[in-house]
């Protein structure tokens, strides 16, 4: 049975339907290694554990250099935009159920989904939706940047992907070479 764990952050209901990104990152068996690997790049960048917005412009570009240059991350950092709509629930499943079909290797496989900010009140009804279009959930469950290190980088994909959007020139630089290389998809 392979099991994936799947980060999932969204960035944009701010504007109100204007633009609106979600980035999955999904981990495998492995995770606790790459997580580890993770807070070592938090820790050389200067990262840490802040937020994508609350961190250093030079610092965001550098800890997303040092991310894209792992192998271990290459194909497992997913994002979904829209522009012009305020239906983010069904894009979030959309994009988590697309990561997932995207980088499962097998039909027996497992999925546990973490949120960014997700109510335990809307943890049934994502679980269900995911279920519907034909996600195996595990477990779905809210959780906040403070407490992962992987949606720590879902934030940092979600950011990067509405900096390039919103016309920040090394944003976009960067988001092209991820994409080049193989590390982000836009799914």
């Amino acid at each position: 049975m392979e099991k994936l764990y799947c980060y999932v952050d969204e960035t944009g209901q701010h504007t109100e339907g204007a633009l609106f990104v979600v980035s999955v990152v999904i981990a495998r068996e492995n995770r606790d290694e790459v997580e580890q690997l993770l807070e070592q790049i938090e820790r050389e960048t200067g990262k840490r554990s802040a937020k994508w917005m609350k961190t250093r412009f030079d610092i965001r570009q550098e800890y997303l250099h040092r991310v894209f240059a792992e192998p271990i991350f290459k194909g497992c950092l997913f994002y979904a935009k829209t522009e012009g709509t305020r239906h983010y629930k069904p894009l979030t499943l959309v994009a988590i159920a697309s990561a997932v079909q995207a980088c499962r290797h097998t039909s027996h496989y497992k999925a546990s989904v973490f949120i960014d900010g997700l109510k335990k009140p809307e943890q049934r009804a994502v679980s269900t939706g995911l279920h519907r279009i034909g996600v195996i959930t595990e477990k779905v469950r809210g959780v906040t940047d403070e407490s992962s290190a992987f949606i720590r980088l879902a934030d940092a994909v979600a950011g990067l992907v509405r900096e390039a959007e919103e016309g920040q020139f090394s944003s976009r630089l960067l988001r092209r070479q991820g994409e080049a290389s193989g590390f982000l998809r836009l799914v």
